[in-house]
């Protein structure tokens, strides 16, 4: 039975960004990829500059299409594994996953191709998905629509590589979502410890810590 169309969050690039929500039917999963249910994804600083018009790293690093194109935003996000790809080992359908968006996702959507009109047909038969390592990106059946791009949709089909089993987190009381929320934080003051205290194998850093 065919996945359900899931709702995708485009985002035009602009100093003051507009949005559009479709429906999408996603794809079946090719070979190495997972098709994930999203259940919650985190908004980046990362995430703030893909829907910027101002120039930045994340241009260069990550090849977005110049404002005002479209994009899908999203970097970090857990949901439940809905299907697998052919050799794709050590998941498995129903379970809790993290994931992380491959950067070259955005590069399906650097010929600045358009989202179709709100409720104008998004869910009827077009499928897409998106893929680390550049492979996977999707291609709009009707109106040869380009769609690649991060998280914030309903389903992604990523690269399982981008994804990491999370049930033995659920099964000792965490709560996913809050984990996701806590990540870009916590990977950005790992990249300040490693950065700017420029720490090295045996050293010891500073903590503080609530009692």
């Amino acid at each position: 039975m065919p996945p359900a169309a899931g709702r995708v969050l485009f985002v035009r690039r602009g100093s003051s960004p507009t949005t559009t929500v479709v429906a999408r039917v996603p794809g079946t999963p090719g070979v190495g990829e997972v098709l994930v249910q999203v259940v919650a994804a985190a908004l980046t600083p990362t995430d703030a500059l893909l829907c910027s018009a101002a120039p930045s790293l994340a241009d260069q690093l990550l090849q977005l299409p110049s404002p005002p194109a479209p994009v899908v935003p999203g970097l970090i996000f857990c949901g439940e594994v809905l299907a697998l790809g052919p050799f794709v080992e050590g998941l498995s359908v129903g379970e809790s996953v993290l994931g992380v968006v491959d950067g070259s996702a955005w590069e399906a959507s650097s010929s600045g191709a358009e989202p179709p009109a709100a409720g104008g047909g998004g869910g009827g038969g077009e499928r897409e998905r998106f893929g680390a390592q550049g492979q996977g990106q999707g291609q709009g059946e009707g109106d040869g629509e380009v769609c690649g791009g991060g998280c914030f949709r309903e389903q992604v089909c990523i690269h399982f590589s981008g994804l990491w089993p999370a049930s033995e987190l659920v099964e000792g009381g965490l709560h996913l979502p809050s984990v996701v929320s806590l990540l870009p934080g916590m990977l950005a003051a790992l990249f300040c410890a490693t950065s700017r205290l420029r720490l090295q194998a045996g050293g010891g850093p500073p903590l503080i810590a609530p009692p």
